[in-house]
């Protein structure tokens, strides 16, 4: 049974395949125009996820690199196979324009940012990550980021807020943080009389009068006073550096017509055979349960056996031996009683014996008395 069932699943995943890739093969070349085409066309929704991304660009365009599906300015969505795909740089996010019909990148939104290029095929409707808000208590913005950067967080040190992970030591005079990669909470910390908290959380002597300690700074600047009377502070500029971006060529995936056609069959043929191993497995294992509980049944009533033929010779011991002691009793009983038939004629000799000497006695005493009255006359 088991032999004849796994020829069948053999067979069936030999021959599954080629019978499945003769109506794709009808169904595809009858689609090929259409689907190839790099005319866009209006979808509801994009596919949600990676494996189901795969599947419709292999079928649609014969190839991963080939497929784009896009979101439009109207808020909706298109997809069209185009052999070229145009490198969107970090920032931005890929949007194809009807009037141009052509893919054009647009700045991230509000709240977002995307922090590497990408290519229009791997593009999605909008950028990738969300910024991380600095709502906690004590927290405060340290670096808004911008399109292709986080956000940046800090205690907000100016009003005795500190980062509790770095009370004991900053050794690298860590002001700011990502939210996104660490985990952070602020406490109140109070400097003693005459110190205040620097930017790296550090209690330092307070700057002296006619200077101040701008914000992020550490140094103790000089106020200047201008001619009209103003106070004016000095800051220190921040430098702001960017970097263009790299731009790497993608790998693409190549296959051919054949090897997409053959996709799917196989992929069903797959699916069978597991379904049958896992009817199989199962089956086996049902055996096994099954072989495994009759084991167990038998071990079961050996042991009631066993143990009932033990209780029987049990009881047999408890018998004999009762009968042994019941035959020992009656032997003892006996001896006693013999022994106390011969105590008692022992004693009945011994008093007959005794009562013979006094009457012996008393004899010879009749005898004397009447040898003496004799005497006397």
């Amino acid at each position: 049974m088991l032999v004849k069932l796994l020829l069948t699943t053999l067979v069936l995943f030999l021959i599954l395949p080629v019978i499945l890739s003769v109506p794709i093969q009808t169904f595809m070349k009858d689609q090929k125009e259409a689907e190839t085409s790099n005319t866009p066309h209006i979808v509801e929704f994009c596919p949600l996820n990676e494996w189901y991304w795969e599947f419709v660009a292999l079928s649609k365009c014969g190839n991963t690199s080939y497929y784009h599906c896009l979101a439009t300015n109207e808020g909706r969505f298109v997809e069209f196979c185009n052999e070229s795909s145009t490198w969107i740089e970090k920032g931005t996010y890929a949007v194809f324009s009807f009037v141009n019909n052509s893919i054009i990148p647009r700045s991230c939104p509000s709240g977002t940012y995307q922090p590497t290029g990408r290519w229009s095929h791997e593009s999605t409707s909008l950028c990738e990550k969300k910024m991380s808000a600095c709502v906690g208590i004590g927290e405060v913005v340290c670096d808004d980021g911008n399109v292709t950067s986080d956000r940046q967080c800090m205690c907000d040190y100016a009003d005795d807020w500190r980062m509790e992970h770095l009370i004991q030591e900053n050794p690298l005079n860590t002001s700011c943080v990502l939210p996104s990669q660490t985990e952070f909470m602020c406490v109140r910390f109070k400097c003693p009389d005459g110190r205040e908290l620097d930017p790296a959380y550090k209690c330092v002597e307070k700057c002296q009068e006619g200077f101040h300690r701008p914000n992020g700074s550490f140094q103790c600047l000089p106020i200047s006073i201008s001619e009209s009377g103003e106070t004016i502070t000095t800051s220190i500029p921040s430098e702001i550096t960017t970097k263009k971006p790299k731009i790497e060529l993608h790998p693409v995936v190549r296959l051919t017509q054949n090897q997409v056609v053959l996709v799917l069959p196989i992929a069903v043929a797959i699916v069978v055979v597991v379904s049958a191993c896992s009817v199989l497995m199962s089956k086996c294992k049902k055996n096994s349960s099954t072989e495994k509980q009759l084991q167990n049944l038998a071990k079961k009533k050996l042991f009631e056996r066993q143990a009932r033929k033990k209780h029987r010779l049990k009881l047999e011991r408890n018998r004999r031996r009762s009968e042994k002691k019941d035959r020992l009793q009656v032997k003892v009983d006996k001896a006693l009683q013999k022994m106390e038939e011969r105590q008692r004629i022992r004693k009945e000799k011994k008093r007959l014996l005794q009562l013979g000497e006094n009457q012996a006695d008393g004899a010879c005493g009749n005898t004397d008395d009447l040898n003496h009255v004799t005497v006397e006359i």
